[in-house]
């Protein structure tokens, strides 16, 4: 019968049955045996693969780590040594080893009086070179020389280790259904969220600004024009020029310092300064456009007015566009010209020159650049 024993500090296991097989047996062989022997568990004897126990205890036990107390005690003896270990209670444990050390048949029990002396009977013809007997009041000096022996136990029964491994089984199918379960929330989610950011995004999308016509960029120079003081601080207004690009500026000192000038770029050794202004057209284009040259129209229009006009070709700005610049004198409201009736009208510059270079007004009005795309462009 298997005891544990608490022994210097260390758990040890006395009362397993050995038994020599010849040859490494396999663990089916093993398990099957322990099953006869009404065993839970078997062991392997360190570096005897041949020979093997088995043992009856608990599950809580077989965890801990346990050290075999026979193999410990033969090793400690040495070959060809009986010893007699009084228990206590009158149970005698016995140990007895061959010529290699190893245990012999009925070692590792405990027996009582009678069932001592047929072991001794059984064991008579070996040759013992050492003979002890150790009394139950010596026995914790004696054990206390034999080093630790720790042996790996394995399961008579594979249950628990089909239990662990349908508990693992269920566990990864939990798993791999909470992960299922969980990868189509997730999609659904992120479904969901660039569902809701696409329409957010169509919602508070800015729509597409339509460009400005003629007339809208005309109109904008205007009143950024109209806004401007011919005087300033000691500086006047000497000319300007409007685009698409904005109102340009220039200022010269008419008495004023720069410390008085206008924010702008200096020229003319500190007597002038160059200042831009942004316009803000409005977006889009009103109005209709007349059909026909678009040349021809609008010189004839100027002609009508009494201008005659200078043509000739413009900046090319645009690849395999023929650019055609009418530049004329205007000396009304550039306003009360219908600019987005011309086809093809692609840019209009204002200029006036407010003061001459002797500071005298000029009354000349504005010079007017219209530039046409004549072929290749669309209005």
């Amino acid at each position: 019968m298997t005891r544990i024993l608490s022994l210097n500090g260390l758990i040890w296991c006395a009362g397993m049955v050995w038994r020599d097989y010849g040859k490494r047996p396999s663990a089916a062989r093993l398990r099957s045996d322990g099953r006869r022997e009404h065993a839970t568990h078997y062991a392997r004897y360190p570096g005897h693969p041949q020979s093997a126990a088995f043992l009856t205890i608990s599950r809580a036990h077989a965890k801990s780590g346990i050290n075999c107390l026979a193999i410990a005690t033969a090793t400690c003896l040495g070959p060809l040594a009986y010893a007699e270990f009084d228990m206590g209670g009158g149970d005698l444990w016995v140990i007895a080893t061959d010529e290699d050390g190893e245990l012999l048949p009925g070692s590792d029990q405990f027996y009582d009086n009678d069932t001592l002396a047929n072991l001794r009977d059984t064991l008579g013809g070996q040759p013992f070179t050492r003979r002890q007997t150790i009394a139950e009041a010596d026995l914790q000096d004696w054990f206390r020389q034999l080093s630790p022996t720790p042996v790996a136990l394995n399961p008579v029964s594979l249950h628990a280790r089909y239990a662990l491994i349908a508990a693992a089984a269920a566990l990864t199918l939990v798993g791999a259904l909470g992960w299922e379960l969980y990868s189509a929330h997730e999609a659904e989610r992120l479904a969901r969220e660039a569902r809701e950011a696409s329409e957010a995004a169509l919602r508070n999308r800015t729509p597409p600004v339509p460009p400005s016509g003629p007339s809208e960029i005309v109109a904008a120079c205007m009143q950024a024009i109209n806004q401007l003081g011919p005087l300033s601080h000691g500086w006047a207004l000497a000319s300007l020029q409007c685009e698409q690009d904005g109102l340009s500026t220039r200022w010269t000192r008419v008495g004023g310092s720069l410390l008085d000038a206008p924010a702008g770029q200096l020229a003319d050794n500190g007597d002038s300064m160059d200042l831009s202004i942004a316009i803000h057209p409005q977006a889009g284009r009103a109005g209709a456009l007349r059909e026909g040259d678009p040349i021809r129209l609008f010189a004839g229009m100027l002609q009508r007015a009494g201008i005659t006009p200078s043509i000739g070709d413009g900046k090319a700005g645009i690849s395999d566009v023929r650019l055609i610049a009418v530049r004329f004198p205007w000396h009304a409201d550039p306003r009360a010209i219908d600019w987005n009736s011309f086809p093809r009208l692609a840019q209009v510059t204002l200029r006036r020159t407010v003061l001459t270079r002797d500071l005298q007004t000029s009354n000349d009005g504005y010079d007017i650049t219209a530039v046409f795309a004549a072929t290749g462009a669309t209005p």
